[in-house]
Formats: structure tokens, C-alpha cells, sequence
């Protein structure tokens, strides 16, 4: 059974008990600013010094904001460890290195980590974690099937890069249109020529958005603000119907009328079975003719690369804005280093979540969900001071 995806995010049907499901947004706190995230059951009750911390493996960087947040973790809670950090083609090995001989409650990784049926077999049973938290919103690092056939269970953090995804690709839409890093680069050669950074604007044009949720409404409701008109794409949820669309929506559309309708194509859709390549060449053929511009801060396989950087090439829309690839980071000659390397592309190496503020909601995730695993175990010992 799969996961519901929602306005919390993934959470694995193991923790969707009542009481158990890993909330999201700011923990409270209390005078002195510790996270309280289950209430004042940690503050108030306390727990035994028998009942043993748990066991945190920090499978990639987070990075100094959010490693400080985790680190501020009391010791008697848990336990942090930290994979040294290595080639990202022997990542997978460093992590399992490390899992050896050792018990992990909770994994915590990011989205170069694969979390599969093939990684899971080079540990023993007792070696395998008991929770696997994607520090992120994408998923497709991690075998939900498998995850559940073995009984682990996992969740993700999908409210951490909300506002800090939404923002770059707002970002890449004006550096693309307005030719900022041309300028930028002109300036810094000590070149003044205004005539050949001539850009458009965005208001007055439509924006279409490919998933509508956290991350595309932060973005639809910032384009109209700018003054452009915005359509989404219908899906078995989002019918071409009023009831519950958000105000700065004009319309949901089909997949045609969006790419044949948008000046500005943005996607905010996880990769799957259902939205790999779901651009191609027929989707950029239809934004042909009107200076379109297709932004992608989601997925690199969501968007056909081949394709793309054929339109490119032929004129066929103006630019792109690409903040994730195929092949993440792209190795030389690859056709993803084409894309980030090709003129009309302004390109960011998946930079989307990378804000003081999105680490810090990282960090205080991967606290939340380290302070309830020790709290459920415990209860389960019987090891609340009351």
C-alpha cells in the first residue's frame, strides 16, 4: 500500500496511526527555546536514564544550519552520526559502510541517497533502519513498495522548501526573460550593450502550471501579483471545474490547451511513472511561436532533456530555467550538461531548498521526528517519569 500524498506530505501507512503521523510546520517551544514538538510530554514527564537514545544517521550533508539544529539534539535522546562525506558515485557504499554492524532508527536522507530493494539487501535485518525521513518533498529516491513489504517505515518533509523553491523558480522566470546573467556577465567584462539584453515581461502573459499544490500556488499566486494570468493542469483531483480553485487560477486545463495557452511553463510535479517525460517534443512544439519559456525547479526527468534541448536549438521557444537535470550533477558531454551549458538556459545546480530558512526547517524536521521516536520508545518501556 502506498502513501498518501496530501497537504502533509508523504507519510508511510506504518506511522498513520493516530497520534503518530509526523506533523509538519514550526515546533513550539518553551522559555529557554528548546523544540517541543509533542506537546510538553519531553519538558514535563522526562524520561528514564535507562531508556536508551536513539540512533540518528545523517546519510548526506544538511548542510551547517540544519546540522546545528540536529546537533543541539540532547544526547540522551539521540545519538547523531554523520557519513563521512565522499565522491557522489560511492555514496551509496559509504552509507551502507557506515550502517554495518550498527543499528540506525532513523535515516536521514536527501535526494542523491537511493533507499531501494538492492540497498536494503546488503544489510541484515537488525542493520536495516526503522525510519527512512527524506529531508525534502521528492520521493522518488525511495522504494515505497519495498519500504513497506519489510515493515520500515519512512515520511518526507514536504513544507520545508515551499516558499524557497517557489522563489527560484520565480527567479529563473526573470533571469530568463530579462536576461540577467547576460547583463551580469557584460557588466563584469566591462561591456555596455543595452540594445542586446532587450527581454519581455512577464505581465500580461500567461503562466501555466503543472501541479498545483504547495510549491505552484506560492508561484501562481506571486504571477498574478505581477500581473500575469495563470492556468493549472487538470488531473483526476484538479477537474476543469470552480469548486475549490484558488483564487489566482483562471482555469484548469488539459496538458494541450495548457502548453498551447503558456507563454510561461512551470512544473512543480514529482517524478513517477505518470510524469516522466511527460514533456516532449509534442508540449514544445505547442509552445512554439509566442517566446515561451519553460521553468523546471521539480524533477529533471520530467521534462524529455533530448527534446528540449532540441528546441532550443531550433528557436522553437526562447529559454529555459533549470534548477534539476536527468543526471544531477551532469557529467561532461552528458545531454544534461548540454542543456545547463546552452545559451538560452539559465541554469542552478539544484539550489532549490538551499536557504538559511528551508535548513533550518530541515533541521527542526529531522529533530521533531527523532524527539517522537524516543518518546514512543519511551512509553512503550514504560520509561516516562510521571
Amino acid at each position: 500500500m502506498h502513501p498518501i500524498s496530501n497537504n502533509a506530505g508523504y507519510i508511510s501507512p506504518l506511522v498513520n496511526a493516530p497520534g503518530t503521523a509526523l506533523r509538519s510546520g514550526t515546533p513550539s517551544q518553551n522559555n529557554a527555546g528548546q523544540m517541543l514538538p509533542f506537546g510538553n510530554a519531553l519538558l514535563h514527564v522526562g524520561a528514564r536514564d535507562d531508556v536508551a537514545p536513539i540512533h540518528v544517521l545523517l546519510a548526506e550533508a544538511m548542510g551547517p544550519v540544519a546540522s546545528g539544529r540536529i546537533q543541539g539534539l540532547s544526547p540522551t535522546q539521540a545519538q547523531v552520526t554523520s557519513v563521512p562525506q565522499s565522491n557522489p558515485d560511492a555514496l551509496t557504499d559509504t552509507v551502507l559502510d557506515t550502517m554495518k554492524g550498527r543499528s540506525t532508527d532513523l535515516l536521514v536522507v536527501r535526494g542523491n541517497c537511493k533507499v531501494d530493494q538492492a540497498f536494503l539487501d546488503q544489510l541484515a535485518p537488525q542493520e536495516r533502519p526503522s525510519f527512512v525521513l527524506r529531508a525534502g518533498t521528492g520521493m522518488d529516491n525511495l522504494d515505497m513498495d519495498c519500504l513497506d513489504a519489510l515493515g520500515i517505515a519512512y515520511s518526507n518533509t514536504p513544507d520545508v522548501n515551499t516558499q524557497s523553491t517557489a522563489e527560484l523558480a520565480l527567479g529563473l522566470m526573470l533571469a530568463v526573460k530579462r536576461k540577467i546573467p547576460q547583463a551580469d556577465s557584460q557588466m563584469k567584462a566591462g561591456q555596455w550593450n543595452r540594445a542586446a539584453l532587450t527581454g519581455s515581461e512577464l505581465g500580461g502573459k500567461t503562466l501555466g502550471i503543472i501541479g498545483v499544490g504547495r510549491i505552484g500556488g506560492v508561484v501562481g499566486a506571486a504571477a498574478k501579483a505581477l500581473g500575469m494570468e495563470v492556468i493549472g493542469l487538470a488531473s483526476a483531483r484538479r477537474q476543469q471545474s470552480d469548486a475549490d480553485r484558488p483564487a489566482y487560477l483562471k482555469a484548469y486545463v488539459s496538458l494541450d490547451d495548457l502548453c498551447t495557452q503558456s507563454d510561461v511553463l512551470t512544473v512543480h510535479v514529482p517524478l513517477n511513472n505518470s510524469t516522466r517525460g511527460m514533456i516532449g517534443k509534442p508540449q514544445l512544439e505547442q509552445l512554439s511561436g509566442r517566446n515561451a519559456v519553460v521553468i523546471n525547479v521539480a524533477r529533471g526527468g520530467v521534462v524529455n532533456e533530448e527534446a528540449l534541448l532540441d528546441a532550443l536549438d531550433k528557436g522553437l521557444i526562447a529559454g529555459a530555467g533549470l534548477d534539476v537535470f536527468v543526471e544531477d550533477p551532469a557529467p561532461r558531454g552528458s545531454v544534461s550538461d548540454r542543456l545547463a551549458q546552452h545559451p538560452r538556459v539559465v541554469a542552478t545546480p539544484h539550489v532549490g531548498g538551499q536557504t538559511l530558512e528551508a535548513s533550518e526547517k530541515m533541521g527542526d524536521a529531522v529533530v521533531q521526528q527523532a524527539q517522537k521516536m524516543f518518546l514512543q520508545r519511551s512509553v512503550s518501556q514504560g520509561g516516562l517519569n510521571g
